[in-house]
């Protein structure tokens, strides 16, 4: 899928060492492709090298066809990724072992940190936050799962013992309708005997050529992104190096480099996944960081550290050294310092790792975000990630969308709005959801609203009529449609951006944008009716009906934290009593009553709520 970038857009390049060769063939005019390998291989720092079929002493093309006995891949769509599937078995790679795998749409695996590897892909090896590592790029480009007309199929194949196969079939190309006949087959296959990684390629029909789809991706790279190889990387068609059909390369060791690397590095700040932190304020929490030994040799005395600071002035710091880490070795480190957010807002924690002679400074230091937010009982808790900033906006060919994803430090909560800052609009609707994400991942849609967007403005969407309660655990937010969503590139970013190209997954740009979507939640009695959730509330409360204005019935919800006898009553702007909704003792915990108005002309009402010392009183809106 295929991404506009309007107003002040931030352009993230790395620097690449590359030379240029002339295309041939009729696909169309233009620059010539830029070229980041030539038709031989050089040894990478470990050692890998490549070689083709077509060379002497390369490797012998015969596609293994696990149609009949592999499994099946679900889930595969345009630009997004599914997994982890287990090898069952320990392959080597590089100077560690890798027992699991993710299988990405655009062609590749990747055997840890998955990240949605898409359009504008990049050259390996590449440090980039937001591409995958322990990457395997067997013939990476905007590739299309959806395009059903085709039969595109991913498959998987372990003998548990010593090959492990992926395959993907007549996967075609993105914006098919260019071209419907644009198909790719090709596979990868994990030797652990003499452990190769052979890349084979069945029938190509197509060059990458269809419109805005001109990358070409082919090499590998190690678990930091600092070692790796590039068979090629073609970002203007035609593509010299595109594979034929019946080509095989195969990628091994042939070279002991002696290489030695002391490499401690942060795998994420405050957690694995290095996403920003929903922290209550004026609550102390714990501070996480999840370290790594990278290297290729034991670790001792191995400091690390995290600074917080809001607004540029710092508020906390605290230091922990870790004794000893085995090769490979990734552990979760708890800071003895708490951190208690004094205001609601943002802060940014900043955090570093040290060891004596460390040789790679580019996973040393990470930087995460705090979101400080007030929760009370019965009342509305804005979540957002960014301040509102307007860095520029986004939008995709055909339609498409944006997302975030939200954890809380309590439960259970009704999430009642979700607001989007929509730019220009092409088409309407916008389709608004929250999603269920207890596996992690969108799953099942909780509900959803068909609105008319408003451009150039925060779009607040009520959501109180489908009474979407999140006991605990993940849960998502997004919009979809054919319009640009606006995005802040203020750091510090939370890396909780989705994006939605016919299938939900982790926004490619998550490390430098943040989308402008936000909810609103309220947190509700842990005690619901019939002491469902376990615990008790602390005061009475009396919340704002849902949904406010209506017609002819709306809901109120009211808690109670200890049995009392409650008297609630709906009254006209005269004084005057329109009905009694409760009389009567109630149990401990939060209850819900409804009044249908069918009877009564539009207008303002008032109703209070009356027990054991509390009166509060609050006002609604008929309208018919």
């Amino acid at each position: 899928m295929k991404q506009i970038l309007t107003l002040a857009v931030l352009l993230v390049c790395s620097a690449l060492v590359c030379t240029t060769a002339s295309g041939t063939g009729t696909e169309g005019k233009g620059p010539a492709p830029v070229i980041a390998a030539v038709d031989t291989s050089a040894p990478d720092q470990w050692g890998y090298t490549w070689v083709k079929s077509t060379d002497p002493g390369g490797p012998t093309f015969r596609w293994v066809d696990i149609t009949t006995r592999g499994t099946l891949v679900t889930g595969l769509g345009d630009d997004n990724y599914v997994g982890p599937f287990p090898m069952q078995l320990t392959f080597p790679y590089y100077w560690y072992g890798a027992s699991s795998f993710y299988i990405g749409s655009n062609g590749f695996i990747c055997f840890s940190s998955p990240a949605n590897f898409a359009s504008p892909f990049a050259a390996l090896p590449n440090t980039g936050a937001a591409i995958p590592k322990d990457l395997l790029a067997i013939c990476v480009g905007d590739l299309d799962f959806t395009a059903t007309a085709s039969n595109p199929r991913c498959y998987y194949w372990s003998n548990g013992v010593d090959s492990v196969v992926v395959s993907f079939i007549n996967v075609t190309e993105w914006q098919q309708v260019t071209n419907p006949n644009l198909r790719h087959t090709f596979q990868v296959i994990l030797n652990k005997a003499d452990s190769s990684i052979t890349y084979q390629y069945g029938l190509q029909q197509g060059r990458y050529n269809a419109t805005n789809n001109t990358y070409l991706c082919i090499g590998c790279q190690n678990q930091t992104g600092q070692i790796g190889l590039s068979y090629t990387y073609s970002i203007t068609p035609p593509h010299a190096l595109m594979p034929d059909s019946g080509l095989a390369i195969r990628i091994k060791r042939t070279v002991n480099t002696g290489l030695s690397v002391t490499d401690a590095g942060l795998v994420g700040g405050l957690n694995a996944g290095n996403l920003a932190k929903v922290i209550r304020a004026g609550m102390p929490d714990t501070i996480n960081a999840v370290v790594k030994n990278f290297g290729t040799v034991a670790l001792s005395n191995v400091r690390v550290t995290y600074a917080i600071s809001r607004s540029g002035q710092p508020t906390a710091l605290d230091t922990v050294f870790v004794p000893s880490m085995a090769l490979g070795e990734q552990r979760t480190l708890a800071f003895g310092r708490l951190f208690t957010p004094a205001v609601v807002g943002t802060y940014m924690a900043y955090f570093t790792i040290y060891v004596p002679s460390d040789v790679g400074p580019t996973n040393n230091a990470k930087t995460a975000e705090i979101a400080s937010a007030a929760f009370a009982i019965g009342q509305p808790t804005r979540i957002q990630y960014e301040n509102g900033t307007l860095s520029g906006s986004t939008s995709w060919l055909g339609g498409g969308g944006f997302g975030i994803s939200v954890d809380l430090p309590v439960y259970p909560v009704r999430v009642e709005s979700v607001f989007v800052y929509v730019g220009t609009v092409t088409t309407q609707p916008m389709t608004v959801q929250i999603l269920d994400g207890s596996s992690g991942v969108p799953g099942t849609i909780l509900a959803t609203r068909s609105v008319t967007a408003v451009g150039s403005s925060m779009n607040v969407i009520d959501f109180r009529t489908d009474s979407v309660r999140i006991t605990s655990g993940r849960f998502f937010v997004g919009a979809t449609g054919q319009m640009a969503f606006y995005y802040e590139s203020t750091a510090p970013i939370a890396m909780r951006s989705w994006e939605y190209t016919n299938g939900w997954a982790p926004y490619r740009s998550a490390d430098i944008s943040d989308f402008i979507i936000r909810c609103s939640v309220r947190q509700q009695s842990p005690v619901a009716v019939g002491g469902e959730y376990g615990g008790v509330p602390t005061d009475f409360a009396l919340d704002q009906n849902y949904p406010n204005p209506f017609n002819p019935s709306t809901k109120i919800l009211y808690t109670v934290p200890k049995e009392a006898r409650v008297l609630l009553k709906v009254y006209d702007v005269l004084g005057q009593e329109i009905a009694t909704l409760v009389d009567g003792v109630q149990k401990v915990g939060e209850h819900e009553v409804e009044w249908n108005a069918a009877g009564s002309p539009s207008g303002v009402y008032f109703y209070r709520m009356q027990t054991d010392g509390y009166t509060s009183t609050k006002k609604l809106l008929l309208l018919k």
